[in-house]
């Protein structure tokens, strides 16, 4: 008993040997395999965090042309809607003084109408006038007659004295009479002249007034419908002036529609991206923390073989021990 007591001692002041050298080798093999996948670790480590980074610095990148993108949409937009309100104040203030000018042309035109009517009024009223006067046949015919023959002794050559002297009285009275009847044409023609004149004259009047009552009329009722637009601009969009913007409104909305449907495809796009490379990373992670229990499995069954076998050299030597107390 003493002497198994004194070497249990002395192999705890000293622990065994190892058996062989090839133990100790796979023991080196060992500890170099561990810090190979501790490097390794450490590696893959250091490689996820700076993919990780990169990832993010990305999406930090993409987020920041994101937003710049919509502020810049969002001047445009501003831009757009001050320079077509410039557009339509600069086109109210065209119409208005469009407006004026054909006031001012419509007036000028029914003061010289006015004035025209004036004219013929009074031709007509002279003529109407003259026409109404009651004729006196004893005062009239002489003084017509002298008017007449004194401008036909004008015109008329130097022998005319020779053919009156042999012309007979009666041949004398006719001219009297044949003046007489033209005279009354010559007046019913200036007669029919005057009227038609006046009625030529009164259709152009008219015609001229029916213009320029189409004229106040369409800016009266623009006016009104631009009077209509101002009360009704909070609560609608302001009418297009025209088929041509119409269309570039329409070209515009479709660019905008355009635009967004990019914009959410490449959002989905990144969301995408930013999935994947999540899933990657996640995948990546899993990987490690496997290895990683992998080796401390391996660690763990390493430390148990190496309990074991201590326990079974430990049995051994016991063995030997008793075995040499037993022997005399």
């Amino acid at each position: 008993m003493i002497r198994r007591k004194m070497m249990m001692r002395r192999e705890r002041r000293n622990p065994p040997k190892k058996l062989d050298d090839s133990k100790k080798d796979d023991d080196e093999k060992r500890k170099k395999e561990r810090e190979e996948a501790l490097r390794k670790r450490r590696e893959a480590e250091e490689k996820a965090k700076a993919e990780a980074d990169e990832a993010k610095a990305k999406m930090d990148e993409l987020a920041r042309k994101r937003k710049e993108s919509a502020q810049k949409k969002i001047d445009d937009e501003q831009k757009r809607k001050q320079e077509e309100e410039e557009k339509r104040k600069k086109s109210l203030e065209e119409k208005k003084l469009a407006e004026q000018k054909a006031n001012e042309e419509a007036e000028a035109a029914r003061k010289k109408a006015l004035e025209e009517q004036k004219e013929v009024d009074t031709g007509v009223k002279k003529f109407v006038l003259e026409d109404e006067r009651p004729k006196d046949v004893k005062e009239d015919l002489p003084t017509q007659f002298e008017k007449l023959e004194k401008t036909k002794l004008e015109e008329m050559p130097a022998k005319q004295p020779k053919e009156e002297e042999t012309k007979t009285p009666e041949t004398k009275k006719e001219p009297m009479s044949l003046m007489k009847k033209k005279m009354e044409e010559e007046k019913e023609k200036a007669k029919k002249l005057a009227e038609e004149k006046k009625l030529k004259e009164d259709e152009e009047k008219k015609k001229k007034e029916d213009e320029a009552k189409k004229r106040r009329d369409e800016l009266l009722a623009k006016k009104k419908d631009e009077e209509g637009k101002k009360k009704d601009v909070k609560e609608e969009p302001p009418k297009k002036l025209d088929d041509s913007k119409k269309d570039d409104d329409e070209k515009r909305k479709k660019e905008r529609e355009e635009a967004l449907k990019k914009r959410r495809e490449a959002e989905e796009k990144e969301d995408e991206e930013k999935k994947k490379k999540e899933n990657e990373a996640k995948k990546r992670r899993d990987e490690l923390l496997a290895k990683k229990k992998d080796e401390e499995g391996k660690k763990k069954d390493v430390k148990e073989e190496l309990q074991r076998n201590s326990m079974i050299r430990r049995k051994m030597m016991m063995r030997r021990e008793r075995r040499n107390v037993k022997k005399p």
